[in-house]
C-alpha cells in the first residue's frame, strides 16, 4: 500500500503526551500515535455524519403509531399459526397478529431460528427516509411498492405470527450488519 507523507508541528507539550503514549507502549511511535489519532476524527466525523442524517430524516418524517404501535397488541394477544417453511435472515415475512398485517425482515441469524420461539424483525415501512438504519426495499426484493425495513423499530415477534413469504433481501448479511452498525453506532 502507497502511504502518503505528512508533515505538521505540534506544541512541545503535546509531543510530549505523545512520547508517554510511545514510551508506555500504548502506540509504536510519534508516526503511530498521528495515524491512530486521523483514524479516530475520521471515525468520528462518519458517525456523526450517520447520527446527523438519522435525526434530519426523522424530523422530515416523523414516525407514526401505525410504524410502531401493532406489535405490543400482537405480543399480548399471542396470536399463534405455525408456519410451514423456516424464515431465514434477510427473508421478508407477512406477519400477523389479531387484525394487523404487515411485512417484517427476519434480521435474527439463520442458525438460531429453528431453536428460537422469538425471531428479531424490522418492520417494512413505505415510509422510506433515505436513512442509514433502514434497508430500502424494491422490486428486486419482491417487494410490489418501495419501502424499507426500520431498523430503529426492530422488535422481536413470535415465530407463529409469521405467516407468509413476501420476498427476500440479495445480500441480507451485509446489509443487515450495515444498518445495525448504523443504529447502534458502533
Amino acid at each position: 500500500m502507497h502511504m502518503a507523507q505528512l508533515v505538521t508541528r505540534i506544541d512541545e507539550g503535546l509531543a510530549a503526551r505523545v512520547d508517554e503514549l510511545v514510551a508506555a507502549g500504548v502506540v509504536e511511535s510519534r508516526s503511530d500515535a498521528v495515524r491512530r489519532g486521523l483514524r479516530v476524527l475520521i471515525d468520528q466525523h462518519r458517525r456523526r455524519r450517520t447520527a446527523e442524517a438519522i435525526v434530519r430524516g426523522y424530523q422530515e418524517r416523523p414516525q407514526t403509531e401505525e410504524e410502531v404501535g401493532w406489535a405490543d397488541e400482537a405480543t399480548i394477544r399471542m396470536y399463534r399459526r405455525r408456519t410451514v417453511v423456516t424464515p431465514a435472515q434477510g427473508d421478508i415475512w407477512w406477519a400477523e397478529a389479531g387484525d394487523k398485517r404487515r411485512p417484517v425482515l427476519i434480521v435474527s441469524r439463520t442458525e438460531a431460528i429453528p431453536v428460537l420461539t422469538w425471531v428479531v424483525v424490522a418492520p417494512v415501512t413505505r415510509t422510506v427516509r433515505g436513512i442509514p438504519t433502514e434497508i430500502p426495499l424494491d422490486a428486486d426484493d419482491d417487494m410490489a411498492v418501495p419501502c424499507a425495513a426500520a431498523f430503529d423499530n426492530l422488535q422481536p415477534i413470535r415465530k407463529s405470527f409469521l405467516t407468509e413469504i413476501a420476498g427476500s433481501v440479495a445480500q441480507p448479511r451485509s446489509e443487515i450488519c450495515r444498518a445495525l452498525s448504523a443504529l447502534a453506532d458502533c
